[in-house]
């Protein structure tokens, strides 16, 4: 069974594999009946939940124990904060050993300086 999780701000959409061609419609009527809910869309075919909401309304827990109560995500902790997006840098990133020689420069610097 796959299952993803993205989550964006007003925006959280699942998509399990186990939802192709069968998604509960009294899952999505409980969805939509949610205080902060604005739209629920669903695609068989992917097996996927898209819930639009206030983004000004917590409603992340809510949204779970609903799925959980459907016997679905019964292993999700909770949604993630912000999808997992490939975010490229403008500058190289600095390599781990340059990164670490820095920081004991810095730290034998400080420790040399005589202390008042």
């Amino acid at each position: 069974m796959s299952c993803l999780i993205y989550q964006s701000p007003g925006r959280i959409r699942v998509r399990l594999s186990t939802l192709k061609s069968a998604i509960p419609v009294d899952l999505i009527s409980e969805l939509n009946g949610l205080h902060g809910v604005r739209s629920v869309l669903t695609n068989e075919l992917s097996g996927s939940i898209v819930i639009y909401y206030d983004k000004d309304i917590r409603c992340s827990s809510s949204l779970l124990r609903i799925f959980r109560r459907h016997g679905i995500l019964q292993n999700v902790i909770g949604f993630p904060i912000r999808s997992a997006l490939l975010v490229i840098p403008d500058e190289k990133p600095k390599a781990l050993l340059d990164v670490v020689n820095e920081f004991l420069r810095k730290a034998l610097k400080a420790k040399a300086r005589p202390t008042a």
